[in-house]
């Protein structure tokens, strides 16, 4: 086209693409398009969020029963019919998921794709409001339509890829976001007191390096060891009896005769000395040498660990 010689320019629209259609559903796999209220008043026009969404074995059969929620981001330009491929019979993943030991939760997989490419989930001055939209339409939808728990304790955020990087900015806008409302689910305020932010740091940690060494002794004693699930089970019984008996007998009068400060550090060292010598496990070890010392280090500094913290988290006394 050449500017300088005008005249008019004639276009014939002779066709037109058929309206959008959904994938085929299946008894596992649904799709749903929602209208977004916010995405229609920030880009002037009628806007939609498309997901889908993997049901869990027995969802149909149980009508009463509630589930947790996961959500799935993709990589990259992902789409939201990424389940049709997922739960193909050929597949390891619709293997796992409809495993009778698999644990059963409703998986939501988000969609890579907005006017300008991958909103990435979140609100921007470019894409609009995909945050908002998410988290105040598409999971309160979702929840309702698929008899989730639908509590903060039961929903989850993953991703691969790019994906990954989007679960990690959807929790920081989390953040930012309870900073910001009048009715916070969780006041920020609270953890610029001292005490409140230091003994959450130590129960992170401390849980961290827990919940670490129950899953590394589970895979020791199964695939070492060669023990049943029961017998693993049985297993870390020596330890949760030297917790509760610590917790709910003597961690009450060490923290009222020492203080929780004073309590909590010997418990973090017994800690930290189970885990070290937890992970100098040899490959020939047996239950009663090279897991059982471990296992009752740890239930002495949890037992006695966890209530100081606690205590430490509180309003000092006057």
């Amino acid at each position: 086209l050449d500017p300088a010689r005008g005249g008019t320019v004639k276009l014939t629209l002779h066709q037109r693409l058929p309206d959008e259609a959904l994938p085929a559903e299946t008894e596992f796999v649904k799709f749903l398009k929602l209208p977004s209220r916010h995405l229609s008043e920030f880009w002037g026009r009628p806007m939609f969020l498309r997901a889908g969404i993997i049901l869990p074995r027995g969802w149909s059969e149980e009508p009463t029963r509630r589930y947790p929620l996961v959500v799935r981001i993709g990589g990259f330009g992902t789409r939201y019919d990424w389940p049709v491929r997922a739960m193909k019979a050929e597949k390891d993943f619709r293997k796992d998921w409809l495993a009778d030991d698999a644990p059963r939760f409703v998986l939501l997989q988000l969609d890579g794709a907005g006017p300008l490419g991958d909103p990435y989930q979140i609100d921007s001055a470019n894409h609009g409001p995909y945050g908002t939209a998410l988290t105040e339409e598409l999971l309160p939808y979702v929840e309702a339509a698929y008899r989730c728990i639908g509590q903060p304790h039961a929903r989850f955020t993953t991703g691969g890829s790019t994906g990954g990087w989007v679960s990690l900015a959807l929790q920081v806008t989390f953040v930012v976001r309870q900073g910001r409302i009048p009715n916070p689910l969780m006041p920020l305020r609270l953890f610029r007191a001292r005490n409140v932010a230091g003994a959450n740091v130590v129960m992170a940690l401390l849980v961290a390096g827990m919940f670490a060494m129950f899953f590394l002794g589970a895979l020791y004693l199964q695939k070492i060891l060669g023990y049943d699930p029961l017998e693993v089970g049985l297993a870390f019984l020596p330890s949760t009896i030297v917790m509760g008996t610590m917790s709910l007998r003597y961690s009450e009068r060490l923290i009222m005769r020492f203080g929780p400060k004073a309590t909590l550090i010997p418990a973090m060292v017994s800690i930290c000395a189970g885990l070290l010598l937890f992970s100098r496990t040899p490959v020939d070890g047996n239950y009663f040498t090279a897991v059982m010392p471990p296992m009752i280090l740890i239930g002495l500094g949890a037992g006695t660990g966890f209530p100081a913290c606690r205590s430490s988290s509180g309003p000092r006394r006057r």
